[in-house]
């Protein structure tokens, strides 16, 4: 019999806003307090000053290109508007923090056998849907199965990672999962949220898309749907729930047909957020000193990919020359080279807010000089003066695709221009990302290729994209990277239990990828989120992804109440 190798006990539910939900009654005391003093000390009116106090009400329109597709906790991996929406709107057992380690939600503890293969989690009491009915472990269970069911229309690699396990409910408020071998990054599935049995539970799995528009949203999150059409989903406080109350009362999403019409919605003050083109638009508003920045490093990596394994550029093959392909871009400039994009440069394939980024491994810093020493030294010079590099009469020439879009293709040609500046011959060639990835990036028919990996956050794990098991048909590792020192601390990291050992695994790893540097790293893109001024208080940190931008809402105003305050009082601080 399996024993717990430890558990992990959260205590209560951790809230979403640091005030606790009693923050309305304790104003009620204060203010009435104030009301005394300014009662004694009223005549002296040329005594009184006041104070501006956040307020109850208001909307908060935040201005998305689009509309939702499938506003489903399951089914929302697609599409930024329902990835956004279903955070608010749904809770999984656990969720990321901002390291990505999965800590408590609707969970408040869970224990892990010892030999890795059973994980038990305890359901938070009393919490319950939008619709008022108790959410239990059979809740959990029906969730699970129905993305393991082989009709599950949603995304195959959340299907895949659910099939790991059989899941059963043991009481009402405890569900276990047990896997045929330890995974280490299996807690990452437990931050999906949760769907209501009692309104899915009679659909078939295989027609659920086509029966979301005929079914009520309910979940579990801080807010709740309390209107929804063609134009505009309004979000309302779950009061269901132990939650903060928002000071802001709704939540609105207006969905635009294009860019230029979000930016004049956001120019002529019909929103107060915008979660999209802020970068490029900045300059352009009338209004862009009524708004406030906020960045936050994305949980995505852009990277050129090198084809280890072509005739056609055999030469990438040679360490020499991949380290003077980095060498030769100042990737400063690279992230400078789009209005579209803010980023930080790139030198691990571990995101930095991530537990297992590592800092302190090799970078190769912009010095086009150790470029082209490193090109000579493996032969390539430009020997006829025609401003190419040549070794054996051939001349060193390289296509560069990417995708067609802007700030990526803006990218290439900046790196292109590097790499034209010593020596190298360049083709930059955009694609739509459908052909890019099917007939370019799958067969492996491709030289070079700037690409985004995006959702990085939570487990660091790295075994899709350069495991050499990973080359075949729908597989990530598209440079066909085989490094056996590699692969096995990839694999070791897979079944480690022990948190700190596969930090030092992952450690090595990263090390290893410095040193071979299978790939080119170049950036790790920054979510810019513009909010117009008249919204106070808001707070945005480092978040996992940009569908986190709300975290801290509760705690934003835009009402506010003038409250007189006697001069020498002190009760509030500047």
């Amino acid at each position: 019999m399996n024993t717990e190798r430890r558990t992990q006990f959260f205590g209560s539910v951790r809230r979403p806003y640091p005030y606790t939900r009693y923050r309305r009654w304790v104003l009620v005391p204060i203010l009435l307090g104030l009301v005394l003093l300014v009662s004694i000390y009223g005549p002296a009116g040329r005594n009184v000053s006041t104070r501006a106090l956040p307020a109850y009400g208001g909307v908060f329109r935040e201005g998305v290109l689009g509309t939702p597709l499938y506003i489903n906790p399951v089914l929302c991996d697609f599409n930024e508007i329902d990835r956004s929406l279903c955070r608010l709107l749904f809770r999984g057992l656990l969720r990321f923090d901002e390291e990505g380690f999965p800590v408590a939600d609707l969970a408040h503890a869970f224990t892990v056998s010892e030999d890795g293969r059973v994980y038990t989690f305890y359901l938070t009491p009393d919490i319950r849907w939008h619709d008022g009915i108790r959410v239990t472990a059979q809740d959990v269970v029906f969730t699970y199965e129905v993305i393991q069911n082989p009709d599950f229309p949603g995304n195959p690699a959340l299907a895949t990672a659910a099939r790991l396990a059989t899941v059963r409910a043991l009481d009402l408020l405890t569900v276990e999962f047990h896997l045929s071998q330890p995974f280490a990054p299996f807690l990452d599935l437990m931050t999906v949220g949760l769907l209501p049995q009692h309104v899915y539970g009679t659909i078939p799995v295989g027609q659920l898309i086509g029966y979301l528009d005929q079914l009520p949203i309910v979940g579990t999150g801080p807010l709740q749907v309390a209107r929804y059409d063609d134009v505009s989903l309004r979000l309302i406080p779950n009061r269901n729930a132990n939650y903060d109350l928002p000071y802001i009362s709704v939540l609105e999403y207006r969905f635009h047909p294009n860019a230029a019409d979000l930016i004049t919605a956001f120019a002529q003050g019909e929103l107060e957020g915008l979660s999209t083109g802020v970068v490029e638009n900045l300059e352009v508003l009338p209004n862009k000193s009524d708004v406030q920045l906020f960045a936050s490093a994305e949980s995505s990596l852009v990277v050129v990919l090198l084809n280890l394994n072509s005739d056609t550029v055999s030469f990438l093959q040679e360490l020499q020359v991949r380290q003077a392909l980095l060498h030769a871009v100042n990737r400063e400039r690279v992230v400078n080279s789009s209005e579209r994009g803010w980023g930080v440069v790139a030198h691990s394939p571990v995101i930095p807010q991530n537990w297992a980024h590592k800092d302190d491994i090799p970078h190769y810093e912009f010095d086009p000089v150790q470029a082209v020493r490193l090109l000579g030294d493996s032969g390539w010079q430009d020997r006829n003066g025609d401003g190419i590099l040549d070794r054996d009469g051939v001349g060193m020439s390289l296509t560069l695709l990417t995708s067609q879009d802007a700030t990526l293709s803006a990218y290439a040609h900046t790196i292109a221009e590097f790499w034209r500046d010593i020596g190298i011959e360049v083709e930059v060639e955009s694609l739509p990302l459908g052909m890019l990835v099917n007939e370019r990036l799958t067969p492996h028919t491709f030289e070079a290729a700037l690409v985004r990996f995006s959702g990085l956050e939570g487990d660091p794990d790295p075994f899709r994209f350069w495991h050499s098991s990973q080359v075949g048909p729908g597989q990530l590792n598209y440079g066909t990277w085989d490094n056996p020192f590699a692969d096995e601390l990839m694999t070791r990291a897979r079944i480690a239990l022990d948190a700190n050992e596969r930090l030092g695994l992952y450690h090595q790893f990263q090390d290893i990828f410095a040193a071979d540097l299978p790939a080119l790293p170049i950036s790790y893109p920054v979510f810019v989120y513009g909010v117009h001024d008249r919204v106070k208080n808001v707070q945005i940190g480092q978040l996992n992804h940009s569908s986190e931008r709300f975290a801290s809402f509760a705690d934003w105003y835009i009402q506010t109440t003038n409250v007189a305050i006697p001069e020498g009082i002190g009760l509030f601080p500047n």
